[in-house]
C-alpha cells in the first residue's frame, strides 16, 4: 500500500536492522530508548490471523534475531515486546514493538504491580535517549546491525 509508512519502512534501508523477503525490523522513527526498533510483515495487513504461514514463519525469524541483538547490545536489559495490531494499533499496519526495558520503561509495570513484583529490575539503570533525526535513527539501526 503506497500511503502507508510501514509499507515504506520496508524499503527504507538507513533504518533496517533485519530484513527478510517477508518482514523486516527497522528502528523506530520516535524511539522510546536507543533499541526501539519495531517488526513487522511486508504485506500490508491488520490483524496476525491474516499472515499466511511463509508471513508467520518470517517475521518470527526477524522477532527473533532482533530479539539475540538487543540481548548482545544491552545484557542488562532484556527486552520486552508488544503487538499492535486491529482497532487498537498505533498504525494501520500490523507490526511488533521491541524495547530494551530499562528502570524508566519498569516504571509502567511498577504502576500496575506496586507489591514488588518486580524487584528483580536493576535500579537506576537507564538507557541514553537518541535525539530523532534521520542520521541519528541511521546510526542507530547501523550500531544494531550484527
Amino acid at each position: 500500500m503506497t500511503d502507508c509508512g510501514l509499507c515504506v519502512a520496508y524499503h527504507e534501508d538507513s533504518r533496517v536492522v533485519f530484513r527478510n523477503e517477508d518482514a523486516v525490523s527497522v528502528v523506530i522513527t520516535n524511539p522510546y530508548n536507543a533499541g526501539h526498533l519495531m517488526i513487522l510483515p511486508r504485506r500490508h495487513i491488520l490483524e496476525l490471523g491474516d499472515l499466511t504461514a511463509n508471513e508467520s514463519l518470517a517475521v518470527n525469524e526477524i522477532l527473533f534475531k532482533s530479539q539475540q541483538r538487543l540481548m548482545q547490545m544491552f545484557p542488562d536489559s532484556h527486552p520486552v515486546l508488544g503487538l499492535n495490531s486491529g482497532i487498537h494499533s498505533t498504525q494501520p499496519h500490523i507490526h511488533y514493538q521491541m524495547l530494551p526495558s530499562d528502570i524508566s520503561f519498569r516504571g509502567f509495570y511498577r504502576m500496575a504491580h506496586p507489591n514488588g513484583a518486580l524487584a528483580g529490575a536493576q535500579e537506576g539503570k537507564v538507557i541514553d535517549y537518541p535525539t530523532y533525526t534521520e542520521k541519528n535513527l541511521e546510526e542507530i539501526a547501523t550500531l544494531l546491525r550484527p
